[in-house]
């Protein structure tokens, strides 16, 4: 339903969950708050890795939201990937997860993970926690183009 490329104006959430209820709640936010953010959304690993490499456009500002529990080799192996890569390592990874356990913290932290979010409960909560996400990230933060 949400999956696909779609363009990406100078700022840009990557998307990468594979319930699609979840990633409706990303995009009610988005649409909730007026917020000017670009959506790309992935529902597995290798589909989101292939789009990470083949766009890099340099006057992208981009934030990848990446939940841990993935079909495959999971969200972990993702994150491992884009921290090793040259042209990606830059490149903020918030973990956005219902696990709470303190080894997938520690695991997403040693790993190069920029935050780590155990995703609300309520769908209000839900909302504010992703506007607050990209206030942070496109707003406050200075990104690496």
């Amino acid at each position: 339903m949400l999956e696909g490329i779609h363009e990406l104006p100078a700022d840009s959430l990557v998307l990468i969950e594979d319930s699609d209820a979840d990633a409706r709640v990303v995009v009610r936010a988005i649409e909730k708050n007026n917020l000017d953010v670009a959506l790309t959304h992935f529902g597995d690993v290798e589909r989101a890795s292939e789009f990470l490499n083949a766009h890099k456009e340099p006057d992208t500002r981009r934030i990848v939201l990446l939940d841990l529990n993935l079909p495959g080799s999971g969200g972990l192996d993702l994150l491992k990937r884009i921290k090793s890569s040259e042209t990606l390592k830059h490149t903020p990874v918030v973990v956005w997860t219902t696990s709470d356990q303190p080894s997938d913290v520690s695991d997403a932290y040693a790993n190069g993970a920029n935050g780590f979010i155990v995703k609300p409960m309520g769908l209000s909560d839900a909302t504010q926690c992703i506007a607050d996400i990209c206030h942070y990230w496109f707003e406050r933060s200075v990104l690496p183009k």
